[in-house]
């Protein structure tokens, strides 16, 4: 059995947080049985014996196993892990799903609800993220701090990268080669 982990919350309060790994286990389990369906029934979607692990809090599984026997329940996979959630937190399903509420509320009021649209192309997540910079970017935005007369110390702190970045793109010339020394 997995043991319960602390979480320090602010201020000076300590929390005992359990895995879901057992709730869930149990939500899969009861919803498998009350399907008639056997672990062998999910051939092709979930090995017999991982499946047996995840049943028994064994194993983890991943977000894609856990689609797949989602699938196969014929359950959405919000469903299940809400049910667990709301167990582990000896919750009623609806009450946990008051508190789910106001956790997307924050999620809109950090604007993430807004630009979550923004994140995909063509239905495809966005492989760069905004706050990442290219090498081009990086490069760019040191010489241009260069340019402005700031120190390779402000410039690491402004742009948020390693001074040892910071120093080997301050030696480089626009087009991206490194200066040479003679």
């Amino acid at each position: 059995m997995e043991s319960n982990r602390a979480i320090w919350l602010y201020p000076r309060l300590w929390v005992f947080q359990m895995s879901l790994r057992e709730p869930l286990a149990a939500v899969l389990r009861l919803t498998r049985t009350a399907r008639n369906l056997s672990q062998e029934d999910f051939h092709g979607r979930v090995e017999a014996r991982h499946m047996n692990n995840i049943e028994r809090a064994k194993s983890s599984p991943t977000l894609s196993s856990l689609e797949d026997i989602a699938i196969a329940l014929g359950v959405d996979l919000v469903a299940l892990v809400a049910v667990a959630s709301a167990h582990d937190r000896s919750q009623t399903p609806k009450e946990f799903l008051k508190q789910l509420t106001a956790e997307i509320t924050k999620l809109e009021k950090l604007g993430v609800l807004n630009k979550l649209d923004g994140e995909f192309t063509d239905g495809k997540l966005q492989s760069v993220h905004g706050r990442i910079r290219s090498g081009a970017a990086n490069r760019a935005a040191v010489l241009q701090c260069k340019a402005e007369g700031k120190t390779q110390k402000q410039t690491a702190e402004l742009l948020g990268l390693a001074k040892s970045t910071v120093s080997l793109l301050w030696r480089s010339q626009p087009d991206g080669e490194p200066i040479q020394k003679i």
